[in-house]
């Protein structure tokens, strides 16, 4: 293993250890920028340590290597957690981007995650479109999302039609960010006349 591999491992598993303790205190879990090398041990860790911690509030994967099966381990662990709230995750790191929205839309359906970041994960417009439609469903039945952040994701004209629907369930939306995608003109524009529709009072970036 090269050096800063180790060291990064050594930073992992540090946050893991910390995850254990279930200290009240910490209550964020960065691991970002997992490489391949790493990424099973991380995920398989990650999981054991998540099951034992009730007190995480915010779980990042940024630019993480992690596969399919990685990133179900750490879901399955997440599954009827009680305090999680936020998740991001980005970078062009799975095997099968609409295999890793499903995953999360079960785990959005489980949980009290209000805050959803995908900016700079490259899903494209058919798993967009299936995140986004998962969610107004949830919406529909009593789910509160305030921010969902998909900038830079890949997405359009498909994704943005769900996004309508989500829009007119999620009364308490506090933030969407949705800048660097391939929307038409009509498209966001039916975005915006849609927030204005709804009255709701929120930072829209398109």
């Amino acid at each position: 293993m090269l050096e800063d591999d180790s060291n990064a491992f050594n930073d992992f598993d540090s946050q893991i250890r910390s995850i254990l303790t279930d200290d009240p205190d910490f209550v964020i879990a960065k691991f970002n920028g997992v490489k391949v090398a790493m990424a099973s041990s991380v995920a398989y860790t990650l999981a054991i340590a998540l099951n034992n911690n009730s007190n995480i509030k915010v779980l990042e994967l940024r630019n993480t290597c992690f596969g399919l099966r990685d990133v179900e381990k750490v879901f399955d662990a997440l599954h009827c957690h009680p305090s999680i709230t936020s998740i991001y995750i980005s970078g062009e790191m799975f095997d099968s981007e609409i295999d890793v929205m499903q995953s999360l839309s079960s785990l959005l359906a489980c949980t009290k995650i209000s805050e959803v970041y995908l900016s700079n994960f490259s899903i494209g417009d058919e798993a967009g479109r299936f995140i986004v439609e998962s969610m107004s469903l949830l919406s529909a039945h009593g789910k509160c999302f305030k921010r969902l952040y998909m900038d830079n994701c890949n997405v359009g004209d498909k994704t943005a039609a769900a996004l309508l629907e989500f829009i007119y369930e999620s009364s308490r939306l506090e933030r969407l960010h949705l800048a660097a995608n391939h929307f038409t003109r009509y498209a966001v524009q039916g975005l915006v006349n849609s927030m204005k529709a709804q009255r709701i009072n929120s930072d829209l970036m398109i």
